[in-house]
């Protein structure tokens, strides 16, 4: 069987939510898809949902048939964002889940027979910055490749239906708040 991309993030959000020391057996800490690549401007909304840590698939290079099917090596992104509480300042949280993140990564194939070699360019950063600070979050990131088989979608049926659609649009860049919010209703 061969899984599609977006298959294979889960299959490693799954297994960090499962298995990684600290986030397995506390429970406090979200892991949650993203889109892609991070920005400044999403700190403050990223911020709220912390502890987390944000899996992300940022490229697919190398893309190629073999004996074993189609194959990439996959880029992916995490971002780990912390707060300060009453136990612990956020950038010794952060430093901590950065620390047990790095560890459960550096081996992991995550679970599954596609995973074809465990993670290359291993990367990890303290992700600072003064708008982060001052939003009250701490943040490190990682990066790192994986070659895997992949797969076409899947079933599409598998896909979770979406009834509406939201979207909050800047009409004035720099402002913190949107100008304008849209929903939906998408037919069925």
């Amino acid at each position: 069987m061969t899984r599609s991309v977006l298959e294979l993030r889960q299959g490693v959000i799954d297994d960090i939510a499962n298995n990684m020391p600290g986030v397995s057996d506390i429970g406090r800490v979200a892991i949650i898809p993203h889109a892609g690549q991070f920005t400044a401007d999403e700190i403050k909304r990223v911020g709220a949902k912390a502890p987390c840590i944000f899996i992300s698939t940022i490229a697919m290079a190398n893309i190629g048939n073999d004996s074993l099917g189609d194959h990439a090596e996959i880029a992916f992104a995490a971002v780990i964002v912390t707060k300060s509480t009453s136990a612990i300042r956020r950038d010794l949280s952060a430093m901590a889940l950065a620390n047990t993140f790095a560890v459960h990564l550096t081996e992991n194939c995550w679970g599954m027979d596609e995973v074809r070699r465990k993670p290359q360019k291993v990367n990890g950063r303290n992700l600072y910055t003064a708008k982060m600070n001052k939003e009250g979050v701490a943040m490190w990131g990682f990066t790192w490749s994986q070659w895997m088989t992949i797969g076409g979608l899947g079933d599409p049926a598998s896909l979770a239906a979406f009834l509406t659609y939201n979207a909050d649009h800047s009409l004035a860049p720099g402002t913190d708040e949107p100008a304008a919010i849209d929903q939906v209703a998408l037919p069925q």
